[in-house]
């Protein structure tokens, strides 16, 4: 920012303007990522030796055992393995892919689909004429990526689900250097899909090069690997970063590295040991955020776990550029960072001309060794070392004392002990020349270079407290506007105007809700309100039904009581009769124990005042009704006035059939209704002779039959009191 004259690294975009090593980005935060161990998979034994495990799928960790051809399933919860049933087929398998309801095979020179559900074999997909799959690997949905070697050089196709060819294929020799060795090769290069298919991965073991594929536009990047994967065979595998596990010796414990996919940055660089019995290593998929390892004696999973090593992360800018020219030094560096007790970071800088800049960006080509390389060519000089001492976030400040170049590299390294807690980067700020509160002393004490220069060291914490205040002051009207609020501040001008604590809403939400803040307070106590309100917090997937807007009730007879300040109603002369009222009571809408089972109530007055003031909300949520609903009881605490009653029915979430007072029925496992019964079904009736109704003596409830398990009365904990029926 030229106006305020600084460099600021705080999103995303900008740490990958730079180079790290050891440093993984999580959100707009770079990372000292976990020390890793490898663990054996519990409830897997020898009989998952060398099985190809999904690369893919959201059914669980799945594999398949090449030979016997089983398809298998770990049960998480019960930690057991289930086998699932056998993929016809002669050859043996070589990978497998797990889509959303297909599964494919890579087996000899075939490429196979079978159905998810049954594990039936479908049609093959065509391999062309000329050409032999290499490797394949899930595109996010239910095709597949296919690497294919030919003789005119090597391949990407995409295969649809129906096994067909549907878009251009993509080369993968076109942009390689003619001197590579890869070119033009018959080497089976490995492949991996990441972001939801939006890249794909493939390592070229010859070249050791990674080659990233956009799928939207079919571009090519080539990254070159760290020379650590020439020396054995490597396995691929992707998710939000490209996962390298290289095997140099059988007998010799794993290289692992995780690479940035667009900038090809060294994530984590880590030397595993494999557990005894594991046997060599044949495969990796992710699972989730972890990675699994599938051996010639078992399966293991990669975890996080105490390091037994001291380990070193770097972050080096890009060559920053003072506008201002050679004259004007280079002011600070201001660290927003996380420093546990005995971690370490230092700030060091260097300087260079144009010249030394240019050779600077060339080395950037090679981005798993940039670091290094940029430590080698660059003379750098210290400017301050920090120790941890607190788990809170704090500014740290290194003076550019000497730093009068016209481009500049700033070094932030960080160091962990063995055993040490993994420090963070949230913010990085380089400033060029400012005011400086040694300007505004006497000459005298600018005079002695080594004596302004000790002065300079004691004035900085000052001048980053005031520049803090003076930042904090300037920044409050961007602060308080909604479209330019951060999301740390939503949730509280939130509350400031007078909304429930929503901290557990997603930032975009409740940016929704402060921009339109204005017109929700101003219809607060309205059904418009309340329907404005749940619509921005739901998605649109809440209804709202005021008995306002519904017709008055009359009841007719003798013992007819008046109604909404008229007298009772004559057949004929004051009603048109166009139903039942009330109707025969529905599993959902009778308060068991105010009214007897089987009958209808006929007690008008009773009626009357069970439907007046009623608001009702209907909520088509399914499994995010946990963390959704105790923000809807703040909310409608504070839209709904307090005179009304709510009932508040939810459609597709998980959970018993609910009759009203605590009293449920609940679905057994595979029950697909989720607690929703249609307001018309039969199975939702009370009365009747062969529903429940007939009889009130245990165990004599004869319940309708069902084509799922059986309906069983569910003795879960009562739901608290409240005014809401469920």
């Amino acid at each position: 920012m030229v106006e305020e004259r600084v460099y600021d690294f705080r999103a995303a975009a900008h740490w990958r303007a730079g180079v790290r090593r050891g440093l993984q980005l999580r959100g707009d935060r770079l990372v000292v990522p976990d020390a890793l161990a490898v663990h054996p998979v519990p409830g897997a034994g020898t009989a998952e030796a060398g099985v190809l495990i999904a690369a893919g799928g959201c059914a669980g960790l799945t594999w398949l055992r090449p030979r016997s051809r089983e398809l298998v399933r770990l049960l998480a919860e019960e930690q057991a393995v289930a086998e699932l049933g056998v993929l016809e087929g002669l050859a043996p398998a070589r990978r497998l892919v797990v889509g959303r309801s297909l599964l494919w095979v890579r087996a000899g020179d075939d490429l196979e689909r079978h159905d998810a559900r049954t594990l039936q074999r479908l049609t093959p997909a065509a391999i062309p004429t000329g050409w032999r799959v290499g490797d394949v690997t899930g595109d996010g949905a239910d095709g597949v990526w296919a690497v294919e070697v030919g003789r005119s050089g090597r391949r990407l196709r995409h295969v649809d689900c129906w096994g067909r060819t549907c878009r251009d294929t993509i080369a993968l020799d076109a942009d390689a250097d003619a001197s590579d060795p890869g070119v033009g090769g018959r080497t089976e290069l490995s492949v991996a899909a990441g972001g939801d298919g939006a890249w794909v991965a493939v390592v070229d073991p010859d070249a050791s090069t990674l080659l990233v594929v956009d799928t939207a536009t079919a571009t090519v990047t080539r990254i070159p690997l760290d020379p650590v994967h020439r020396r054995g065979r490597t396995l691929l595998a992707a998710a939000t970063a490209v996962h390298l596990l290289t095997v140099i010796d059988d007998s010799a414990p794993v290289v692992y590295q995780a690479l940035d996919p667009r900038t090809g940055d060294v994530e984590d660089h880590q030397v595993l040991t494999l557990p005894r019995g594991l046997g060599r290593p044949t495969s990796l998929a992710v699972e989730g955020t972890t990675l699994v390892l599938a051996g010639s004696g078992g399966l293991a999973r990669v975890v996080a776990a105490p390091a037994t090593e001291p380990r070193r992360a770097a972050f080096i800018t890009p060559a920053l550029v003072s506008p201002l020219g050679p004259v004007a030094p280079w002011d600070r560096a201001e660290v927003d960072v996380v420093l546990p007790a005995g971690t370490t970071m230092e700030i060091s800088w260097a300087t260079g001309e144009p010249a030394l800049a240019d050779r600077a960006v060339s080395l950037l080509a090679g981005r798993s060794r940039a670091v290094e390389e940029l430590e080698q060519l660059l003379t750098w000089r210290q400017g301050a070392t920090y120790r941890g001492s607190t788990d809170e976030p704090e500014r740290l400040v290194g003076l550019l004392d000497g730093a009068g170049g016209t481009t500049l590299w700033l070094r932030v390294e960080l160091r962990v002990p063995a055993g040490g807690p993994a420090p963070e980067l949230a913010r990085l700020r380089v400033r060029y020349p400012g005011t400086s509160s040694l300007d505004d002393l006497p000459a005298i004490y600018r005079e002695d270079p080594r004596g302004a220069a000790e002065l300079r060291r004691l004035l900085a914490p000052y001048e980053v407290l005031l520049d803090g205040i003076d930042e904090t002051l300037d920044a409050l009207p961007a602060r308080l506007d909604p479209a330019t609020a951060d999301d740390g501040w939503s949730d509280y001008l939130l509350g400031w105007l007078g909304f429930p604590p929503l901290g557990e809403l997603p930032a975009h939400v409740r940016r929704r809700l402060l921009v339109r803040a204005a017109e929700i307070l101003d219809l607060r106590g309205t059904r418009t309100g309340l329907e404005l309100v749940l619509d921005l917090v739901t998605g649109g997937r809440a209804s709202v039904e005021d008995s306002a807007d519904e017709p008055a009730g009359w009841f007719l007879g003798a013992q007819a009581a008046p109604s909404v300040g008229a007298e009772p109603a004559r057949l004929g002369a004051d009603t048109v009769a166009l139903g039942q009222l009330p109707r025969p009571p529905r599993a959902g809408a009778l308060l068991l124990g105010a009214a007897r089972l089987g009958p209808t109530c006929a007690d008008p007055a009773a009626m009357l005042a069970r439907g007046a003031r009623t608001v009702r909300i209907t909520l088509a949520v399914g499994p995010g009704r946990g963390e959704l609903e105790p923000l809807l009881d703040r909310l409608l605490d504070v839209f709904v006035p307090a005179h009304c009653r709510v009932e508040v029915r939810w459609t597709g979430a998980a959970g018993g059939r609910r009759l009203g007072g605590g009293l449920r029925l609940a679905g057994g496992p595979g029950d697909g209704t989720e607690g929703a019964v249609p307001a018309d079904s039969d199975d939702s009736r009370l009365t009747g002779a062969d529903h429940l109704g007939a009889t009130t003596r245990l165990g004599r409830w004869p319940l309708p039959a069902t084509t799922g398990a059986p309906i069983v009365l569910d003795h879960a904990a009562r739901p608290g009191p409240g005014p809401r029926l469920q």
